[in-house]
């Protein structure tokens, strides 16, 4: 294999790496997510005295949750998907398809980083908060930035494989 093949491979072992690292701290927050749960119910249950604040890190656990696992999902090739155009119309237009997909989510995805990038300097300048313990939504927006632009980076490496003729190999 030239120099020039093994150059695709590198950039897509970087992107598996950094979004196994990334559903990692996914799956952490998911934890603390069922762990406060578990909690915040027994408290309310057995002791009629609920953790203050549990709604609040319940709402933005799960965004980050959301955030951090959808580069995973779309790497491993989880996400839902309908093969109809394929199998009626064959495997050259699925691949030109398949190139303009993810061609036109890495652009859209690009779009929503951007606009939670900005929206989160936005909550910061104006101090938006959440409802009971105040706490502030710009880490959370940037989480939601940062997991869309790697899906986005995900989708143009994938795109460039696809482009040059190559096989895209799931993430386990």
């Amino acid at each position: 294999m030239s120099m020039d093949m093994d150059k695709p491979d590198r950039v897509i072992g970087v992107l598996d790496h950094a979004v196994r690292l990334v559903a990692i701290v996914g799956g952490v927050v998911l934890l603390a997510l069922m762990l406060l749960t578990v909690v915040d119910v027994s408290l309310r249950y057995f002791f009629n005295a609920p953790i203050f604040g549990a709604q609040d890190f319940t709402v933005l656990f799960l965004l980050i949750i959301a955030s951090l696992s959808i580069p995973f999902g779309g790497r491993a090739g989880s996400h839902v998907a309908v093969d109809l155009l394929g199998f009626v119309a064959g495997p050259k237009v699925t691949r030109w398809t398949d190139l303009a997909v993810r061609l036109g989510g890495s652009a859209m995805l690009a779009l929503v980083a951007w606009r939670s990038y900005l929206d989160g300097l936005s909550a910061s300048l104006y101090g938006q908060t959440s409802d009971l313990l105040q706490l502030p939504f710009l880490p959370y927006y940037m989480t939601n930035a940062f997991g869309m632009a790697l899906y986005s980076v995900v989708l143009i490496a994938e795109f460039w494989l696809l482009l040059r003729g190559r096989t895209i190999v799931r993430l386990q």
